[in-house]
């Protein structure tokens, strides 16, 4: 009848919003004499209901008791999840610029050639120094690199090294890898702002926005202070600093240049020989 399907209309809208509970049948509007009908159809619903919610509960409870609720699981398996990716997060790769990622070195000699053609230099393969003006040789001054060096355009203008680039948006890709810039700037005050600034925007022009950030990138002197697990770069010994040897968090992998092939300082130190091996030599020395 009308009546009765009124009643049951309602009672399943109360129902469904959940606010059935504590309500008396006989008191919900438009129901009148014949509650008691409604009342036995809500109560079989009812009824039906905490049986299926008996269900539901009971699995967990039998869980609990043997002391491994589906719940309290799922909860470790998140937290081994979150710890995981916050292991990996930790482990950070720092790469150099200058002889690493841009090609400093002939972009030097090109520049020393152009601007003194009737002076001596010395070939790239027979340089034997990683600071230009201390190769035994004694070809370079001091006054005569600086001027070079620091001239405006000098470093926002160095080739990128081969397969530089490609390597590292690579690298930055891997799972649980973080992939930072860190440079050592060249000079004091106006030289070493500038010098800054220009490979701040080598790497806008060559890589993008994000790698300017101080997230993924770090122009600093002293490279031992910055937090990693490797460090790439081509200067023997990073880890020295004024002439005092530092204990840095990272492992120095040398990328190999002519004048680092024979320095005892990279004696017994993983190398890098090239950028398409970064895969081969790079990622066994991150594993726990």
């Amino acid at each position: 009848s009308s009546w009765l399907d009124a009643a049951v209309s309602r009672l399943i809208g109360y129902g469904r919003m959940g606010t059935c509970s504590g309500i008396a049948v006989k008191d919900i509007p438009g129901v009148g004499g014949c509650w008691a009908a409604a009342g036995r159809l809500f109560a079989m619903g009812t009824v039906r209901g905490e049986r299926d919610a008996g269900e539901r509960s009971r699995t967990p409870r039998r869980d609990l008791d043997n002391g491994a609720s589906m719940s309290s699981t799922s909860a470790r398996e998140g937290a081994t999840s979150s710890t995981t990716s916050t292991t990996r997060a930790q482990k950070t790769v720092l790469i150099d610029m200058d002889g690493v990622l841009c090609d400093f070195e002939r972009h030097f000699l090109n520049h020393w050639r152009r601007e003194y053609p009737d002076r001596k230099y010395i070939p790239l393969e027979e340089r034997r120094s990683h600071t230009v003006d201390q190769d035994p040789q004694g070809v370079y001054d001091v006054r005569s690199q600086h001027s070079i060096m620091g001239r405006p355009g000098f470093y926002e203008s160095m080739p990128p090294i081969a397969g530089g680039i490609e390597a590292v948006l690579d690298m930055d890709k891997e799972p649980g890898l973080l992939v930072r810039i860190c440079t050592s700037p060249f000079g004091k005050d106006e030289a070493q702002a500038l010098c800054v600034k220009e490979k701040r925007e080598w790497m806008r022009t060559r890589l993008g926005e994000e790698w300017v950030t101080e997230r993924k990138f770090v122009a600093i002197k002293d490279k031992t202070t910055v937090e990693g697990a490797v460090l790439i770069d081509d200067k023997p010994a990073p880890e020295r600093v004024k002439g005092e040897m530092r204990t840095p968090s990272w492992q120095h992998v040398v990328f190999t240049q002519p004048y680092n092939t024979e320095d005892p300082d990279c004696s017994g130190k993983p190398r890098l020989n090239c950028w398409e091996d970064w895969r081969k030599v790079v990622l066994p020395l991150l594993k726990d």
